[in-house]
């Protein structure tokens, strides 16, 4: 009996042996991060902190993305600050910034990072900001014990040159007096600057409590009632997103609906508000059964058309394949009545629009091709993905690659929509019941590329933040991103062109 030249390894126990293998939280075999800064990358782009997902509470979830925080302010501190610029800026995402910046100033090590209270102004992107930062950690500071009571110098210092970026209307709109921390307060715990006498008035008035209430819709609204003379009044000076959001009150009220329309569809307002695609969606359900709201269907339906323009074109074929199972029906959040399957249609429907030849599909239970036209609009596109059925809400990702070697299709890059908790063959509670005979999508990758495309690209879009991928970080071939941003579909050509991916864009933010 042979001892030393044993058996060829086949492509299951390859993976089996890879260091960074794991269990999702379906068991089903997955990949770790290789490295800290990744992990957290994963754990931050679709994270909107204490919401809870269909696997873990939001505290659990919490816990897991301050832990990944913790491991890299060890290593590389900056990275912290890097991350949550670009995951406000890029990512569009409020709350895990907040929480990226708290966490670097509470970190021993925020010390060893020069100028970092000018990466902290820089990322505070609005008023309410301010307060939310000094929050967060004045009240994580004061549960930890760590700096005794104190605010870390690094936080008073960049949030008192944030100060400096905003006008009497926006710290009226955010003053947040009802709140633990107000802008008075925030301004006594800081003493900012002002940059010029009109800036030293305001800061008067907010320490004096007398700074004029904002103009805003909702003060207007409240003051005059919800009236169609009062919608119609204060229309003008509404801003984007206010008039996305108050879609339905405008055709309930009977308002003048073509001024409205006109907003809407307006491509300088559209790239201007920084919109998640979701938010078109969202506001297009919310009134596709409203009588009357034909002209604004047209108008919600167009603006998603003029946000994704910018989107460069994907040549060659694109296989692009979404996940419709049951894990993926959980809302984006508490507030939201979009679910994560919509979304990854979306955005499913977008790269078959800017692809110059593609093959779209959905999986769950069962893979299943759906033809689009790519001339059709996208929420059309996404609508006929979101209701083809799947029949049932497994999530048997390991058919998308049977699918494609099967049928020795040729492709030049796989995109991938999914919460990445995907099945495997093996039915089995432990890595160790994955077999000679289990497949898996990764292992469905690695054949292709030896039977049909050696060169093919993959594209992991992570929509959830558990942590654990379906290709391994180690594949060179393999582009790990995600979130909600449409922003994320820009990584196809720049992978392709630099093989530059999420972590090295981030990598290369200066602070």
């Amino acid at each position: 009996m042979s001892k030393l030249n044993t058996a060829k390894k086949s492509i299951g126990e390859k993976i089996l042996s890879h260091p960074d293998i794991t269990l999702n939280e379906e068991y089903g075999i997955a990949f770790k991060a290789s490295d800290a800064k990744t992990d957290l990358v994963i754990r931050t782009i679709s994270s909107l902190v204490s919401e809870n997902s269909f696997y873990k509470s939001g505290c659990a979830l919490d816990n897991e993305l301050l832990q990944s925080i913790h491991n890299v302010a060890e290593v590389d501190p900056a990275f912290i600050l890097k991350l949550a610029k670009y995951a406000r800026e890029d990512l569009y995402l409020r709350t895990a910034p907040i929480v990226l910046m708290g966490e670097f100033a509470l970190s021993r090590k925020s010390a060893n990072v020069p100028g970092a209270y000018h990466a902290i102004s820089d990322t505070i992107g609005r008023a309410d900001e301010i307060t939310e930062l000094l929050s967060y950690v004045m009240e994580q500071n004061n549960a930890r014990g760590i700096y005794k009571g104190k605010v870390p110098i690094v936080i008073k210092k960049g949030v008192a040159k944030a100060f400096n970026k905003f006008d009497a209307y926006n710290f009226a709109k955010y003053s947040a007096k009802d709140k633990s921390i107000s802008l008075r307060d925030a301004l006594f715990i800081t003493h900012p600057r002002p940059k010029d006498e009109t800036q030293e008035n305001i800061f008067d008035k907010i320490a004096n409590n007398t700074l004029e209430p904002a103009d805003t819709w909702e003060v207007a609204i409240s003051k005059n009632g919800s009236t169609k003379e009062a919608w119609e009044s204060i229309l003008p000076s509404m801003n984007f997103m206010a008039v996305l959001r108050n879609c339905r009150n405008f055709l309930q009220k009977d308002v003048d609906i073509d001024p409205v329309a006109k907003i809407l569809s307006d491509p300088k307002q559209i790239r201007k508000s920084k919109q998640f695609p979701y938010r078109f969606l969202s506001a297009y359900k919310e009134i596709e059964n409203e009588p009357g709201s034909t002209k604004l269907l047209g108008a919600l339906s167009d603006a998603i058309e003029i946000s994704v323009e910018n989107i460069p074109e994907f040549k060659g074929k694109t296989f692009v394949t979404c996940d419709t199972s049951g894990s993926m029906d959980q809302n984006v959040s508490e507030k939201s009545k979009i679910t994560l399957k919509e979304i990854g249609c979306l955005f499913g429907a977008m790269v078959n629009k800017k692809s110059t030849d593609a093959i779209t599909s959905i999986f769950a239970t069962d893979h299943v091709p759906v033809s689009l036209n790519p001339r059709d609009s996208l929420f059309t596109s996404m609508k006929k993905m979101f209701k083809t059925n799947t029949n049932g809400c497994g999530t048997e990702a390991w058919k998308v690659m049977e699918y494609l070697n099967n049928k020795k299709i040729f492709v030049d890059r796989i995109v991938l929509f999914s919460d990445m908790q995907c099945y495997d063959t093996s039915g089995s509670r432990s890595m160790w019941g994955y077999s000679r005979g289990t497949r898996s999508f990764y292992e469905g990758v690695v054949k292709y590329r030896q039977n049909i495309n050696k060169n093919v690209f993959v594209y992991s879009f992570d929509l959830a933040h558990y942590g654990t991928l379906q290709i391994p970080q180690t594949d060179k071939r393999t582009c790990i991103a995600g979130g909600f941003s449409d922003k994320i579909l820009n990584f196809i050509p720049m992978f392709e062109e630099s093989n530059k991916d999420m972590l090295k864009k981030i990598e290369e933010i200066e602070i």
